[in-house]
Order: C-alpha cells, then sequence, then structure tokens
C-alpha cells in the first residue's frame, strides 16, 4: 500500500499526464510533489503492479500547522479541494500494489 500527498493543482490541469512539483525553497518542507498520475508512475516503476487505486481523499492537517489566512484566494483553494477529495486537508491518494513478477530477478 502506498499512501502519498498528491498536487492537486497538478492532477487537476494534468490527469493523465505524470508530472511533478519541485519545491526545495519554501517551508512546505516538500521537495518533490507529483500528481495522481505521477504517483501510479513511481509506484510501478518501483517494480510494483497496482491492483486498485484509491480516490481523492483528504487527510486532516494537524494542530502544528498554523491555519491558512481568510483571504478569498485562500478560500477558493479550501472549496475546490474540499470538492476534489471530499475534506478539509492534504489531497492524497492511494494504491494497492504488489510486486510485478515480469521485474523479479533471483539474486545469484
Amino acid at each position: 500500500m502506498s499512501s502519498e500527498q498528491i498536487d492537486l493543482p497538478l492532477t487537476i490541469a494534468h490527469p493523465r499526464t505524470r508530472v511533478a512539483r519541485f519545491d526545495g525553497v519554501t517551508k512546505l518542507l516538500h521537495w518533490w510533489t507529483a500528481n495522481a498520475a505521477g504517483h501510479r508512475r513511481m509506484v510501478e516503476s518501483a517494480g510494483f503492479e497496482i491492483e486498485r487505486s484509491s480516490r481523492l481523499f483528504a487527510i486532516p492537517i494537524g494542530p502544528a500547522h498554523p491555519p491558512n489566512k481568510r483571504r478569498l484566494a485562500a478560500l477558493r483553494t479550501a472549496a475546490v479541494r474540499r470538492a476534489a477529495t471530499g475534506g478539509d486537508g492534504l489531497p492524497t491518494i492511494a494504491q494497492l500494489a504488489r510486486v510485478d513478477p515480469s521485474v523479479v530477478t533471483e539474486s545469484p
């Protein structure tokens, strides 16, 4: 099982194209965040065959994170996130996968 935060704007803009956002300079502490298609491809490229995928869901943000300022842009972002994931929090997707037998090699 792989459950990972995804980049919602990239998932909406590129639902079938595998893309990721690089952010190594802000306080978000996420170097790479893939869209849903990118997460699926990362699991596959690690040698797994995906059996099932979840829908997008939200993982609530904990108390250590300060709340967003109630500006119009933040309210719009929150509304889009709620519509896409069904809740407030970090957009996440899960993949249930098993080892792909075609890529398994035996050790010498």
